[in-house]
């Protein structure tokens, strides 16, 4: 039995499996023969990757045949973290949260705001002591609907309609949840609105960065919207090796189930903060087997060799003995075979390299190389920093040296921090030293790939300490993992004074650049000014000259009225004149009525006529002299009385108007 048991703790250090069950079901098919149980084992393990069923819990998800994730790297420069997990609990139960706000935490009390627009309903969940103004930028960040667009209705007092938007929730007396609802214009957030609800459709661009905090260090890890609770606890199990029955999370605005999306749950966006704290006291590590025998053919056990028994954990993959058997060192490679230039990766690499050398680590840029170039240098001036690339190989014995004694001592990885935008990759796999390669010739050209190219795996890793100048990106230095600490510190050291005295000329230039670009804005302004008021001085013009225009045509066209009206005038006078018959002769022959007319004008005419006559030739005469009835009335002083309202079949006679009489001609008051 104890044979067995030495068998079997031989059969695990030498082959790293970690499955029990497996080991002793690998160990009885070949009769519990050491090295043939080893020889069969190898293989399986040594194939693209570990599978599934071997239950290391991470592998990459997304490939190059994956038309949304390859539009996401189109849009983004990189795609979001992706993974796909194995044997995940999906029970309620194991997965403990305290309901927090994504902002940094507090004792405040929470209040549950409940937004509702067009049709959807937005939760978020906030300390009182935020103001509206933080409110509304996180609505804005939720729907893009702008700050100054939002109208926010359904507060439960009416005075906060007065308030302004400093005003902080504790002043207001809300009740723990509150509904409100976003009032916008009607096209405004309508093609940009981040749902609850991620779509199968959007999946691909559906992400979020979370911000984690852990054990007093925060990492930032961008993560898929789309994955579940389940998922993203196995995840987090990998990264801070914390089993998932053991975590317990702070900063999920509701309680939330294993198989929960996280586009459910409500987080903010872009940037959601949580803590992740263990329920156990510490974390039980299991110990370490007992150093690995070889049982030879013959039956004769011979210890390792003092070389084997001395090779790290992150020594080499294998070594080959005396009987050329593979002695296999179990962990997974940094980066697998064939892996692509985006953030599925470079997490992978993030994870494994924290899991080999612990959390005191360089913070790898968790992007596409081209985006680590923009993070360092296609950004404010001031905010610019060195880009150090940090190439690794597993089958160098410098590699495990240099990571554990040099790259990760306590003040590298302090300066690399806060000085530098640190990018890794391994290239172990012939295929990802061809991309990197692909990758270097593209940024800094055939001479730097040409160099990168000609190291021999034992003279990895090296670092490239990529600086910005005048002329565009140069290659630093490029130092080899042989160097001590102090060497490598003083080449960042050099670098970062190489780098900042072309940063302060950039910041220079930047500064006169952004003064010249506000002086020539305000000149803009002057001029855009000056054309508005010429404009509006030449509208005023053409609107006058274009009223003064219609006041000539209406008085030429009143002047044309007048005009006709007179000739018409006329041509009626003229017919009442031809109409009259001839004054009658003074000679006796004939009683007659000598009338002399005064006419408004002041003229005076006299006329005669027989006593016999009518009126109605009174009236035509007045008429015929341009004072027709009714606006003109005829009356006589003595007596006095009104002619005109005489009637016309009266003789001048009967009127009164004979011998003589004189007749004032007036015009009718309106």
């Amino acid at each position: 039995m104890a044979d067995r048991e030495l068998a079997l703790a031989n059969f695990e250090a030498a082959t790293g499996c970690d499955d029990i069950t497996e080991s002793i079901e690998q160990l009885e098919r070949h009769n519990w023969i050491l090295v043939d149980a080893i020889s069969a084992y190898i293989p399986k393990d040594l194939r693209a990757g570990p599978s599934a069923d071997e239950g290391n819990g991470i592998v990459a998800a997304a490939s190059d045949d994956d038309p949304a994730k390859n539009d996401a790297e189109a849009n983004d420069g990189f795609s979001w973290a992706s993974w796909q997990t194995e044997g995940i609990s999906t029970s309620a139960m194991d997965f403990r949260v305290t309901p927090s706000t994504s902002v940094p935490f507090s004792t405040s009390r929470m209040i549950s705001l409940n937004v509702e627009w067009r049709d959807q309903m937005i939760p978020l969940v906030v300390s009182e002591d935020v103001t509206i103004a933080q409110v509304k930028s996180l609505i804005e960040a939720r729907t893009h609907v702008p700050v100054d667009e939002q109208t926010l209705r359904g507060w439960p007092h009416k005075d906060v309609a007065s308030r302004d938007d400093m005003t902080r929730l504790s002043d207001l007396n809300l009740p723990k949840n509150v509904t409100l609802f976003l009032l916008s214009p009607p096209n405004v957030g309508k093609e940009t609105l981040v749902s609850n609800k991620v779509s199968e459709a959007s999946s691909s661009i559906a992400k979020v960065k979370l911000d984690i905090e852990y054990d007093g260090r925060k990492t930032m890890i961008p993560y898929s919207l789309t994955k579940t609770i389940g998922e993203f606890k196995q995840d987090m199990k990998n990264l801070f090796n914390v089993e998932p029955r053991h975590q317990e999370w702070h900063g999920f605005p509701k309680i939330v189930t294993d198989n929960m999306v996280l586009g459910d749950v409500g987080l903010l966006l872009p940037i959601h903060a949580l803590r992740l704290t263990s329920v156990t006291k510490a974390q039980v590590d299991r110990p370490p087997p007992p150093p690995p025998s070889v049982e030879k053919m013959d039956g004769v056990q011979e210890e390792e060799s003092s070389d084997d028994a001395n090779y790290e954990d992150g020594d080499a993959m294998f070594s080959l003995g005396d009987d050329s058997l593979p002695q296999v060192k179990t962990r997974e490679l940094l980066l697998p075979e064939n892996s692509e230039d985006n953030a599925d990766s470079l997490l992978q690499f993030l994870v494994q390299f924290q899991d080999r050398y612990g959390e005191i680590r360089p913070d790898f840029y968790v992007g596409a190389f081209g985006e680590a170039i923009k993070e360092a240098f296609e950004c404010k001036a001031i905010e610019r920093k060195p880009l150090v690339v940090y190439v690794h190989h597993d089958f160098s014995i410098q590699s495990n040296v240099f990571c554990s004694t040099v790259l990760c001592s306590a003040p590298v990885v302090q300066y690399l921090n806060d000085n530098f935008v640190t990018w890794g990759w391994d290239v172990t796999h012939k295929t990802n030293e061809k991309r990197l390669l692909e990758i270097v010739t593209k940024h800094f050209g055939s001479v730097v790939a040409d160099t990168v190219e000609n190291f021999k795996p034992d003279q990895l890793p090296v670092l490239l300490i990529v600086v910005k100048s005048r002329g565009g990106m140069d290659v630093f230095a490029v130092l080899q993992g042989h160097i001590s600490g102090d060497e490598l510190m003083a080449n960042l050291m050099s670098a970062c004074d190489a780098f900042q005295q072309a940063k302060e000329i950039d910041v220079k230039e930047e500064a006169e650049r952004a003064a010249r670009q506000e002086i020539k804005e305000q000149q803009d302004a002057a001029y855009k000014a000056s054309l508005e008021a010429d404009r509006q001085k030449a509208e005023l013009q053409e609107r006058a000259r274009q009223e003064e225009q219609v006041q000539l045509l209406a008085k030429e066209r009143a002047a044309q009225n007048v005009i006709q009206e007179k000739v018409k005038e006329e041509e009626k006078q003229r017919e009442l004149r031809g109409r009259l018959p001839s004054e009658p002769p003074d000679d006796g022959s004939a009683k007659l009525a000598v009338l002399r007319f005064r006419f408004p004008d002041g003229s005076q005419v006299t006329r005669r006529f027989l006593a016999e006559n009518r009126l109605e030739l009174l009236f035509m005469f007045v008429a015929s002299q341009g004072y027709p009835q009714p606006k003109f009335c005829i009356k006589a002083n003595f007596p006095k009385k009104e002619i005109s309202a005489l009637a016309d079949t009266l003789t001048f006679e009967a009127a009164g108007l004979c011998p003589r009489e004189t007749l004032f001609v007036e015009e009718v008051a309106q």
